[in-house]
């Protein structure tokens, strides 16, 4: 968001919580109670552009070519939104037919989109938290993804990806209620050494773990993800990373909606 409304929704913050006409309303805020904080504070909260660090919009920027034109590696997990939607069935709010029209009223309070979203997501039976999890990964992750993609590809080379374990170890205990797959962050442990958690990866995992650590380790050495032992990687095309599958794919538009999504955003 630009600075100037970043700087409005943190004065009209300070001054629900008591602190808006405080001498120090950095002191202040320090000493409300987190629930109170917590109950006055938007939901949507952005990073601020219009700033010396982040002089422009990010999107404006990307899609007028007014970027760094260096090599860029891209992508996205296959079940980005599961997570949460997993989360927010086990708060209490099941996804069946009967409620799936509410549910996504909830999160996309135009009546013509939700109806859309419903049509486009039909939910047959009860436990269709996957089927929220992929509306949540289509619209917020696949989808804008792939647009990102096609705008870096017309000024930089652009090899893009989706992580695509279903069986992916889980980053967070607990049981929940429909298989996760390859959902947000799941891919972390494959890259890199989580603060000393154990990788409990299986020896097909590792292979891929080996195989992705060789990919993002030469993008940052060369500016090219490939390599002579490596399965090749097309610039341009998304290429899929599964246990003893890492292949290009060339269906994960039509798999994630995006024709639909882009006429949404449209």
């Amino acid at each position: 968001m630009p600075l100037s409304t970043a700087r409005a929704a943190g004065a009209r913050l300070a001054a629900e919580v008591g602190c808006g006409s405080a001498r120090d309303v950095l002191s202040c805020l320090r000493h409300v109670r987190v629930p109170r904080l917590l109950a006055a504070q938007a939901v949507d909260q952005q990073p601020a552009h219009t700033t010396p660090l982040l002089p422009a919009d990010p999107a404006a920027a990307i899609a007028g070519g007014r970027f760094h034109h260096v090599p860029v590696l891209i992508g996205d997990n296959r079940d980005e939104g599961n997570g949460w939607a997993a989360g927010i069935v086990q708060a209490g709010h099941p996804v069946n037919p009967d409620t799936w029209p509410d549910v996504v009223s909830a999160f996309f309070p135009s009546p013509g989109e939700a109806r859309a979203i419903v049509r486009e997501y039909p939910v047959h039976r009860s436990g269709g938290g996957p089927v929220f999890g992929a509306v949540i990964g289509d619209g917020d992750f696949a989808c804008p993804t792939a647009a990102t993609g096609d705008l870096l590809a017309a000024h930089v080379p652009v090899w893009r990806y989706e992580f695509a374990d279903e069986h992916a170890p889980p980053l967070t205990p607990g049981t929940p209620p429909f298989p996760l797959g390859a959902s947000h962050a799941s891919e972390l442990p494959y890259l890199f050494d989580l603060g000393g958690l154990p990788r409990d990866l299986t020896a097909a995992q590792r292979r891929l773990a080996d195989t992705m650590i060789g990919y993002w380790t030469r993008f940052a050495r060369t500016g090219d993800p490939g390599g002579p032992s490596s399965p090749r990687w097309p610039r341009r095309t998304v290429l899929s990373l599964a246990p003893d599958h890492v292949v290009p794919t060339h269906t994960e538009r039509l798999r994630h909606h995006c024709g639909f999504w882009d006429t949404l955003s449209g």
